[in-house]
């Protein structure tokens, strides 16, 4: 093999329209250019790095050149690094993790190894992002096998404590997210959602379509409340304010007059504290302790209803009753992505005084 570039192998890998073996690629290809523009740019790094590897084991004892073009066992063989980065790109469903990690011939099984739980939890993320964020950030960087997890997950063995925005699609839960335990339900493609609340509440099935409905306890959130992957659910006389979710977010920092941010309120003293979405109007700190008041606008409730402004005290981690009602705890500030999403969840028409 006199001469090969990267833009040959890449070609020799895909193959054009035409060819069966990879019509299945194609097409997932023409649905997502992206993906293979990106694919293409990582295989023109990796692969002329080692072309001079794969010339010499294309020629034959006798030193001459093997007519023809290298075969696809060969570029398996000689270069891993692209056939790992091939599966991580076309690799859509198990049964492709399957075929690359356990049912290969014996010469990839070895190399396929390698990389079958980064495979699995490529695959994991796709299809349960949520969980996946949670399990990432519990786990504390201890290894998991993504393979076991996700067959956990298909069989509704993983439950997670999420947020959920705008529970039941209530009107009294607009531009909110409530606490909850959830697991997914195979037979339903839908995620089971059994709110942690004072009072007994039937669950809710979230379709899988609707996954944007769930979140992690936001990044920044997730130290100071001591985040695990259940929460512990309260009893009677039970100290569990020291808990996510019943815990109180301390501090006053990141917070400036026109931010979108989020209150932490609950009606009853032994209910979780769920986040509700507004519009930071003015703040002011004190200057004996950690604590600021801050007065919020809900703009989803009219300007003239007794709900659209509220003044709270914060930032001790102490828990307050409100002249609007309930109890406040802490505030945190939005990130411009998390407000954009905030807004896909405005109602329509204002809610009622």
């Amino acid at each position: 093999m006199k001469y090969v570039d990267s833009n040959f192998l890449s070609e020799h890998l895909f193959g054009s329209d035409g060819e069966e073996p990879v019509k299945e690629c194609a097409e997932v290809t023409v649905v997502e250019p992206r993906r293979r523009r990106c694919l293409g740019r990582v295989l023109n790094r990796i692969v002329p790095k080692s072309l001079v590897q794969l010339t010499c084991c294309t020629r034959c004892s006798n030193k001459r050149a093997v007519p023809g073009q290298c075969s696809f066992t060969e570029i398996v063989e000689r270069i891993p690094p692209v056939l790992f980065t091939i599966i991580d790109f076309i690799a859509d469903r198990p049964s492709d993790a399957v075929k690359f990690s356990y049912w290969t011939a014996s010469f990839m099984h070895a190399e396929a190894c390698i990389t079958a739980n980064s495979l699995w939890c490529t695959l994991y993320e796709r299809r349960w992002p949520v969980f996946h964020d949670a399990l990432c950030y519990t786990s504390k960087g201890k290894h998991l096998d993504w393979c076991t997890k996700y067959q956990e997950t298909l069989f509704g063995k993983t439950n997670v404590t999420l947020e959920v925005y705008h529970r039941e699609l209530k009107r009294g839960f607009a531009m909110s997210v409530m606490p909850a335990l959830v697991h997914f339900e195979a037979k339903l493609n839908a995620y089971l959602v059994q709110y942690i609340s004072a009072s007994k509440v039937r669950p809710e099935a979230i379709p899988a379509a609707d996954v944007h409905r769930l979140r992690f306890c936001p990044p920044h959130t997730r130290e100071r409340l001591e985040v695990g992957l259940v929460a512990q659910r309260r009893m009677p006389q039970d100290d569990t304010d020291l808990f996510y979710p019943h815990r109180v977010l301390q501090g006053t920092d990141g917070l400036a007059p026109g931010q979108s941010v989020e209150l932490q309120w609950k009606m009853q003293h032994s209910s979780p504290f769920g986040w509700w979405h507004g519009t930071l109007e003015s703040i002011s700190y004190e200057h004996n302790g950690p604590r600021a008041t801050a007065t919020i606008a809900f703009g989803h409730f009219p300007r003239d209803s007794r709900w659209y402004r509220m003044q709270v005290r914060f930032g001790d981690g102490e828990i307050r009753s409100n002249d609007y009602g309930g109890f406040t705890g802490g505030i945190r500030a939005c990130s411009d992505v998390e407000a954009r999403h905030w807004s896909r969840y405005l109602p329509q028409t204002r809610a009622e005084r």
